[in-house]
C-alpha cells in the first residue's frame, strides 16, 4: 500500500479528500473554516463537489485548459506521522478520533453521488486500500502539484479502469472504479455566515448559508453559472478592478463598495456582458437536466430580493440581475417557447457548442446526472425531502432497547461503530454477521438490501439487526431477516 506523507509547507496549501482553503489562500476578511468544523463543513457541501463532477464532465468540450481524467473526489491520505504544522496535525487527529482512520490509511470522509467513486459503491468512512505498488490517483505527494495532477491524469487517461480493495468495518472487498474525462474544477465551501456565490482564487466558492438555502435544482444553476464563469476567464474580472480602485476618488469608491462589492472576499461583480454570456453557457449545461430558462430567471428574481437593502455580502451582490441580463434571459425564455435553442456565448466556437450538448445527451441517457429531469419550476424556498425506505420495514421485536450497546452481538469494535450508526441519518439498517462483524448503510432508501448484499456477496452468515431506530433482530436464528429476498415490498 503507497504510505502518504504530507508534503512540506510551501508545496501547498489545498488538504486533498477536505477540498478547503487554509487561511493561506484566503483574503484577510474571509472565515477560514476552524479544525473543529472542518468535518462539518465538508459533509455540508458534499452534495455541491459531487456535483459540481457531473457538470466538470459537461464542460470537457469548453474547458479553458486540457482535460482531467479522475475517479471523484479523493480521499483523504491520514499521514503515517504527525505532521509539524499545527493545523494539519489537528485535522489528521479530529479525522482519526472521529472517522476512526488509522495512519497510512486513505480515508472517505464525506459521501458522493454519481461520481465514479460512489457508482463503485464507496461511502463515507471507507478505507482505500491500492492494489500492489500502484498509488492512490489524487492523495499522493505527487497530486499536491501540477505536474503531479497531470501525470495522474494521463495514467488514467490510458488506463481508466481500476482495482481497488475497500475496508468498511471490519471486512475488506474488491472494487472496480472507473476514471472519467473532466474539466478540473474545484470547489470550496467558504463557512461564512452570509450567503453568497462567486468565483475566487481560481475555483468555485459557495458559502454555506448559500448552499442551505438552495434545492437540488437551485444548486444545479448556481454551480451551473459559476462554472461557466470559471470557464469563460471571467475570475480574473476582478483584477483590471483593483487599479480603479486605487485611482477612484474615496467618495465614489464608497458609493460603488455598499453597491457592488463583496465586503467579505473584496470582489466586484463582473459586467452584465460577462453575467450574460455565462448565463447562456450555464443554460446550456443545465438542459440535461431538464432545467429551463424560466426556472433560472426566477431563481435570480428571488435572490435579487434577498437581504435588499443591506450592504452584507449577499448572491444579489456577486451575481446581480441587471436590466440587460434579465431582458437577455427573457429573449432565451422566448427562444425556447418557441423551439428554438438558447442563443449560444459569443466567445466559444460552434463545433465546442455542439459537442457540448452531445455530452450532455449522452450523460442523460446514461442516467449520469443526479437529476434525470428536474422539475421546471423550482419551489420558492428549499423544501425538506424525507426518504423513506423502498422495501416494507420489518417489525420492531422485544429482544434489546436500540441504544443497549451490550445487546448487540458483535465485537467491541463493533459496539462502537453501532454507537457511529445511531447518528447517522434515516433511511438506514445495521447488519450483524455470525462471527461478531458488521456492516450499516444509512440515508438511502435501499439501505437494508445494500447491508444484507454486501454481507451475503464475502459469504457470511449474517442477519438484519436494526432498521432506523428499531431493533428487529430475534433470539431465535429461525425468525431473523438473512437475506435481502426476506424483505417484501409491500
Amino acid at each position: 500500500m503507497h504510505m502518504f506523507r504530507f508534503p512540506k509547507p510551501g508545496l501547498s496549501c489545498l488538504l486533498y479528500g477536505l477540498l478547503v482553503v487554509p487561511a493561506c489562500a484566503y483574503a484577510d476578511k474571509v472565515p477560514v473554516t476552524s479544525v473543529e468544523r472542518y468535518l462539518e463543513v465538508a459533509t455540508a457541501a458534499e452534495r455541491a463537489r459531487s456535483r459540481l463532477v457531473e457538470l466538470s464532465r459537461l464542460l470537457v468540450p469548453v474547458c479553458h485548459a486540457p482535460s482531467t481524467w479522475s475517479l471523484g473526489l479523493p480521499p483523504f491520505p491520514v499521514a503515517l506521522e504527525a505532521p509539524k504544522m499545527d493545523h494539519a496535525r489537528q485535522i489528521r487527529e479530529r479525522i482519526i478520533r472521529e472517522v476512526g482512520a488509522r495512519p497510512g490509511e486513505f480515508v472517505f470522509t464525506t459521501n458522493q453521488f454519481r461520481t465514479p467513486y460512489a457508482a463503485a459503491g464507496v461511502q463515507r468512512g471507507d478505507r482505500l486500500v491500492a492494489i500492489g505498488d500502484e498509488p492512490v490517483p489524487g492523495a499522493t505527494t505527487a497530486a499536491f502539484t501540477k505536474p503531479g495532477r497531470e501525470a495522474e491524469s494521463l495514467a488514467l487517461a490510458a488506463k481508466p479502469e481500476r482495482h481497488f480493495t475497500m475496508s468498511r468495518g471490519s471486512s475488506e472487498f474488491p472494487i472496480v472504479v472507473n476514471a472519467v474525462e473532466t474539466c478540473r474544477l474545484d470547489l470550496y465551501a467558504v463557512d461564512s455566515q452570509y450567503a453568497y456565490a462567486d468565483v475566487y482564487i481560481g475555483a468555485v466558492t459557495v458559502t454555506l448559508p448559500m448552499l442551505a438555502d438552495l434545492t437540488d435544482v437551485e444548486l444545479t444553476m448556481v454551480l451551473a453559472h459559476e462554472a461557466a464563469q470559471r470557464v469563460l476567464g471571467n475570475d480574473g474580472v476582478n483584477a483590471s478592478r483593483w487599479f480603479l480602485d486605487a485611482v477612484t476618488p474615496t467618495i465614489v469608491l464608497g458609493i460603488q463598495n455598499i453597491i457592488s462589492k463583496n465586503m467579505e472576499t473584496g470582489t466586484r461583480a463582473p459586467s452584465s456582458e460577462n453575467l450574460i454570456e455565462a448565463d447562456r453557457l450555464a443554460l446550456m449545461i443545465v438542459k440535461p437536466y431538464g432545467i429551463g430558462p424560466d426556472a433560472y430567471l426566477r431563481f435570480l428574481q428571488r435572490m435579487q430580493e434577498t437581504n435588499r437593502g443591506g450592504t452584507a455580502p449577499a448572491y444579489r451582490v456577486t451575481r446581480p440581475l441587471s436590466t440587460q441580463r434579465q431582458t437577455d434571459l427573457e429573449e432565451q425564455i422566448r427562444r425556447v417557447s418557441s423551439g428554438e435553442a438558447i442563443r449560444p456565448p459569443q466567445s466559444i466556437e460552434a463545433a465546442k457548442l455542439v459537442a457540448l450538448e452531445g455530452i450532455g445527451k449522452a450523460l442523460a441517457r446514461a442516467d449520469a446526472l443526479t437529476l434525470a429531469v428536474a422539475q421546471s419550476s423550482p419551489p420558492a424556498t428549499a423544501g425538506v425531502v424525507t426518504k423513506t425506505h423502498r422495501l416494507r420495514v420489518p417489525v420492531t421485536t422485544s429482544f434489546a432497547r436500540i441504544d443497549d450497546l451490550d445487546a448487540v452481538p458483535v465485537r467491541e469494535a463493533g459496539k462502537a461503530r453501532f454507537r457511529h450508526y445511531l447518528t447517522l441519518p434515516s433511511p438506514k439498517a445495521f447488519v450483524v454477521t455470525a462471527k461478531g462483524g458488521w456492516r450499516f448503510a444509512w440515508n438511502n432508501a435501499n439501505a437494508m438490501t445494500i447491508a444484507l448484499d454486501e454481507c451475503s456477496r464475502d459469504g457470511s452468515t449474517c442477519w438484519l439487526y436494526a432498521v432506523d431506530d428499531q431493533v428487529v433482530y430475534e433470539a431465535d436464528p429461525g425468525k431473523r431477516i438473512a437475506q435481502s429476498r426476506q424483505l417484501s415490498g409491500d
